[in-house]
């Protein structure tokens, strides 16, 4: 019995998942049209370049600066009230911010959407918490095939999601759908999902109890991960590989609008393309790159592997170059991302793991932040220089996760 409770309780975590991380894919692939577009952009047509560049990158910094605020507060949240209600608080919360969202792009309010991606990165925090929820309900024998399973669910939504803005944009049904679809999609997903929450996940206990919720957890994380010397040049890698990476994913739909004059159906294909490379990490290279080599040997591999990947899409002479880098790149940056994160949790006692895991959340939170504010104004310059810019901070976190590994062991 406890054994299909169990069953049951991770169909219901994966299903929230893939639901929800199908709305983050139904979205992002739109936001380019929304800026650049000469028929339905959300910013007015006199508008220079110049300003709809930096505001694109206004909308890019408000989606992870909701994260750092609400991904640590509703995680501390879970922890002291319960994880189903926090889960329903997210899904309650993204149904009103992707709806939100539409609404704004039909009224062509740019106030009105920057606070609803604002409202959409503080909710997020319904896969972080179902992520801990299958911790909840694992045991040692059980745990790495759990949160593959997570890894997986987030990977599938992620496929599912651009496919279908990829079809609700189509140039052929444009009589039938616009830009606002995707947010609309988005909200009746969730909407969905709210309700699978409601009456089919049961109530899970967590192990790690807190007396107080800080609204700025975020910003106490980072400062406490900081003036750790265990994990604070891991930390400084780890921030600068998200940001270069960060920047190339930011950067792709512009330089496919621009250079390769694609829509937003083609972007979200490409979007897919990046999912399946994930999937492609997960089962295959992740696999085969922990086994043949170690923790600090993946690291400096994968970074310096994904450095070189990356800056090949800084070739626009072939299309085709873009999607080998959609593919590959993300399969690359799953086996960095997996060997840091196990650097991290090994670098701490069991009893700090929370402390480390909300550091490097944080970490991923100021990166793209900071992807945003640059994005803005190094596409002014040449859509090629960012992905320069991503190439050279993956690059430099290479070496920086060898010492890292060398520094722990020798401790």
């Amino acid at each position: 019995m406890q054994k299909n409770k169990h069953l049951a309780m991770t169909i219901a975590l994966m299903v929230t998942i893939i639901i929800d991380v199908m709305g983050i894919g139904l979205v992002f692939p739109v936001l380019p049209g929304l800026f650049f577009s000469q028929t339905y952009a959300i910013v007015p047509p006199e508008m220079s370049q110049t300003m709809r560049n930096f505001f694109y990158g206004v909308c890019l910094t408000a989606w992870p600066l909701g994260i750092f605020f609400g991904a640590p507060y509703l995680g501390d949240l879970s922890d002291k009230i319960s994880r189903k209600k926090v889960i329903l608080i997210c899904l309650f919360g993204m149904i009103i911010s992707n709806a939100f969202s539409g609404i704004a792009v039909h009224m062509q309010s740019l106030t009105m959407f920057v606070i609803a991606r604002f409202l959409a990165g503080f909710f997020s925090g319904s896969f972080p918490i179902a992520q801990a929820s299958m911790i909840d309900i694992s045991d040692e024998s059980t745990k790495s095939r759990n949160l593959s399973l997570v890894t997986l669910a987030a990977s599938m939504g992620f496929v599912v999601g651009p496919l279908i803005t990829s079809i609700s944009t189509l140039p052929s049904l444009s009589g039938f759908f616009d830009y606002t679809t995707p947010f609309y999609v988005a909200t009746v997903l969730s909407l969905f999902n709210f309700l699978g929450v409601w009456y089919w996940l049961p109530e899970i206990v967590s192990t790690h109890k807190v007396d107080k919720v800080h609204f700025f957890r975020g910003v106490l994380v980072i400062r406490e991960v900081l003036s750790d010397v265990r994990t604070r040049r891991c930390l400084f890698a780890f921030f600068l590989m998200f940001f270069g990476w960060g920047t190339y994913f930011c950067n792709l739909p512009l330089l496919l609008a621009s250079y390769f004059h694609y829509d937003t159906s083609l972007i979200a294909v490409i979007f897919a393309v990046f999912a399946f490379g994930n999937i492609a990490g997960i089962l295959f290279l992740q696999p085969y790159m922990l086994k043949t080599f170690s923790l600090n040997q993946c690291c400096v591999i994968s970074a310096v592997a994904l450095a070189v990947i990356v800056s090949a899409s800084a070739y626009t002479g072939s299309v085709w170059m873009q999607w080998v880098v959609a593919f590959c790149a993300p399969a690359t940056q799953m086996v960095l991302y997996t060997a840091v994160m196990t650097l991290f949790s090994n670098s701490v006692t069991p009893q700090e793991q929370g402390k480390v895991m909300g550091g490097a959340d944080a970490a991923v939170s100021i990166a793209f932040m900071l992807n945003g504010m640059l994005l803005g104004v190094l596409v002014n310059i040449n859509l090629i220089i960012p992905l320069i810019v991503a190439g050279s901070a993956i690059l430099i976190s290479a070496p920086l996760f060898r010492k890292v590994t060398c520094s722990q062991l020798q401790s």
